[in-house]
């Protein structure tokens, strides 16, 4: 715990940061609608949830039993 800025009230750190992040997320959503900016497109597919083996990048599970630095 630490004292809220300017005050002697003891908080939690997160709550501050949560409240902040809210704070300007709100702001920034108002200002960007007030200028009319483009919310963008979803371009997420369904196959972006999903990763099997065979796929590129993908490797295999590694085992741990084999020590992380051999």
């Amino acid at each position: 715990m630490t004292n809220f800025p300017g005050t002697e009230t003891k908080v939690y750190i997160a709550a501050v940061a949560f409240i902040v992040n809210l704070v300007v997320t709100i702001a920034l959503t108002v200002v960007f609608r007030l200028m009319k900016v483009d919310a963008g497109v979803d371009r997420t597919r369904d196959d972006d949830y999903l990763a099997d083996l065979a796929d590129e990048g993908v490797e295999a599970e590694i085992d741990p039993a084999r020590p992380a630095h051999a």
